[in-house]
């Protein structure tokens, strides 16, 4: 009787499971979205220093004597052109009540002749001085910062100012020209012939703004000034070069757009570029102090990625962006939401430094700006194709469509897109194929959704109906870089090599975190296994992407048997309390 009754309670429990409905899609953190809200909280509500009405007028203060003392106060507007920038380019929703009466008060603070601060700084080739080129830096950002609230909000007196500064810039730019000045400045770093030579972005959007291209065109003598790249200020050169394909957007002149590809290329071609995805604060290596980053580049480098892929459609220069923002971008934020500096040491890694470099003066502001862009661009539309070229969280919707796009939680990348109204006409869907995947699939409704393979993209062409849902599954491809870049697959690792491992587009990192006692000293020779790794099960609470957590056993050169070390992404040292890591590791199979 009782062997009867546990037999009929074997076949209830089948026949349960069976009718259960499958596993619930469980969605993950919308790592973006987290990251955005981290660095507009530190915006809005954080402190040391708080962004005030009064800290950021004071950015404009026209007597040097009466600023507040802070870093970097001679760079009049750059402070409080990136902050209207900031906010400018956020949904009007977002706003700070008062953000509309602080542009008031900014244009009021303006000086006679169109600038903004110090008035007693005299524009001659005799004259300018480090002090004379800061100005003109903030003072080009304040420019930009200006336009971006006439785009978002048009005023008369806003535009006013806006030409009025515009006309200042241009007539101490025609100083900076002067050979003598171009001889001085030369190895001035961040008080260089950059700071001339950025004020080329803010022209080209007043000259969009007014539809007098006279303003755009001015802005080739500027650019063609700048210095080779060696002991430049990278922020400064690649602003200039983003200033430079804005003016190629608007005229579309070949020779423009050839300018910023060939200095772009050059970079990515040279030590400059690092394995991080982005570059340093200086490029060269010959430098009076120590090597670092800095979060205003990395912003930097990736919209100037995002302008050359749109201007060329080449998709390298979108995996480019896409390997920055993964890697360098989201390891430089801090756990407050700012951006700035992080000590490096060689080749092998990031190292912690006496000091915490959190940059509010420019690098915070300026993050605001790389995640406004990247959002811009996960999902767009060329009047021909949808298409989804960054696989993040997102809604899209337009005349044609409207969908959702969501990670949930697997053992490799997957995401699912639903549809929020059906399409009335057949929407080419195409969905980029990275080249870090091994695999790749597209499912509709749990079914193979058939597609045409265009120009790096997978293409699907149909009405989607508002039950539709797409699934897009990939598998990570994992890939050595050793130092001199050659690509090396783990099959190749014979004998150990040191080398970067890469896992789908993550550099994977030893840290002080969940890699402690592998990185005890002497830890530099310790021999990494890639042979039988597995998943980790652990990985930090809120992560995004719990799947790339990787185990390996590996070789202490500094003590005896067989251990397991974690090597995780740097992008998950980021948004949080930062600690050390080394990237160049040794391999063997």
């Amino acid at each position: 009787m009782k062997n009867t009754f546990v037999a009929c309670l074997m076949i209830i429990c089948k026949t349960l499971a069976s009718q259960a409905p499958p596993n619930k899609e469980i969605p993950v953190r919308d790592e973006l979205q987290f990251r955005y809200d981290l660095t507009k909280n530190r915006l809005f509500k954080g402190t040391c220093p708080a962004y005030t009405e009064d800290f950021i007028l004071n950015d404009l203060q026209p007597d040097p004597a009466k600023q507040s003392l802070r870093r970097f106060s001679e760079f009049s507007g750059d402070l409080s052109g990136r902050y209207l920038s900031a906010v400018s380019r956020m949904p009007q929703n977002e706003w700070p009540v008062n953000f509309n009466t602080l542009v008031k008060y900014v244009i009021a603070m303006q000086e006679a002749d169109g600038r903004f601060g110090n008035p007693s700084l005299v524009f001659t080739p005799e004259m300018i001085g480090k002090d004379h080129m800061a100005l003109l830096w903030g003072n080009g950002r304040l420019l930009v910062g200006l336009m971006d609230y006439y785009h978002a909000s048009p005023s008369t007196e806003v535009l006013q100012s806006a030409l009025n500064l515009a006309n200042f810039l241009i007539n101490a730019a025609n100083v900076c020209l002067h050979p003598a000045v171009i001889a001085k400045t030369s190895g001035w770093a961040a008080n260089g012939i950059i700071c001339m030579t950025q004020i080329n972005e803010g022209l080209v959007m007043l000259a969009q703004a007014t539809g007098q291209n006279s303003y755009a065109e001015i802005t080739r003598k500027y650019y063609m000034a700048m210095q080779p790249r060696n002991g430049q200020h990278a922020h400064g050169y690649l602003t200039t070069l983003r200033g430079v394909m804005k003016l190629y957007e608007m005229n579309k002149d070949a020779g423009v757009l050839a300018f910023a590809k060939i200095r772009y290329d050059s970079i990515i071609n040279s030590p400059d570029y690092k394995i991080t995805g982005g570059v340093l604060e200086y490029f060269g290596d010959k430098l009076p102090y120590e090597l670092h980053d800095e979060g205003c580049a990395e912003v930097d480098f990736l919209m100037l990625s995002l302008q050359l892929w749109k201007a060329t459609k080449e998709i390298s220069y979108l995996e480019k962006a896409e390997y920055c923002i993964l890697n360098h971008f989201f390891f430089n934020q801090f756990e407050t939401g700012d951006f700035g500096h992080h000590v490096v040491d060689g080749n092998a890694g990031y190292r912690l430094s006496n000091e915490e470099h959190k940059a509010w003066w420019c690098c915070t502001l300026h993050g605001m700006l790389g995640f406004q862009e990247i959002r811009k661009n996960i999902i767009t539309t060329d009047g021909e194709w949808h298409k989804v070229n960054f696989y993040m969280n997102t809604t899209f919707a337009d005349k044609s469509v409207s969908l959702e796009m969501k990670k949930i939680k697997s053992d490799r990348a997957e995401y699912t897109v639903s549809f929020q109204l059906p399409s009335s006409a057949e929407v080419p869907l195409a969905f980029r194929k990275p080249a870090w995947a091994e695999t790749f699939t597209l499912m509709l409704n749990n079914q193979p959704l058939p597609f045409e393979e265009i120009n790096g993209y997978c293409v699907a062409t149909r009405k989607w109906a508002l039950t539709d849902k797409i699934k897009i599954i990939m598998s990570y491809k994992m890939s050595l870089a050793t130092p001199t870049g050659q690509e090396l697959h783990p099959s190749q690792t014979g004998q150990p090599v040191e080398a970067y491992m890469k896992y789908g587009p993550y550099l994977m990192v030893a840290d002080g975190n969940a890699a402690s006692e592998f990185l005890s000293s002497p830890s530099h020779s310790n021999i990494i296994y890639i042979s039988n790794y597995k998943k980790s099960n652990k990985s930090d609470a809120g992560s995004s992407i719990p799947e790339t957590y990787l185990v390996f056993q590996y070789t202490h050169e500094g003590f005896e048997g067989r251990h397991e070390v974690v090597l995780r992404p740097v992008a998950e040292l980021g948004a949080k309390k930062h600690t050390y890591f080394r990237a160049l590791l040794r391999f063997a199979n």
